[in-house]
């Protein structure tokens, strides 16, 4: 997932708690999450996490809808 993702789904992002948050920060720690640094960051800062699930919801009841991806 990438921050744009985030910021596109973020009506469906949940608030994490300081436990979830200072594990994102040793993640940035790690040079193994270097990849995702950008999104992990963008987490921290903003106090959210985004469930797989709620983005291929989200697509399903746009479709259901008749809007296009």
């Amino acid at each position: 997932m990438d921050v744009e993702t985030l910021k596109e789904y973020s009506r469906f992002a949940i608030q994490i708690d300081c436990n979830y948050r200072n594990r994102l920060k040793r993640m940035l720690e790690d040079p193994g999450y270097s990849v995702f640094a950008e999104t992990i960051k963008y987490m921290v800062e903003n106090g959210i996490k985004l469930e797989q699930e709620c983005i291929d919801i989200a697509r399903v009841q746009l479709i259901a809808q008749g809007d296009t991806i």
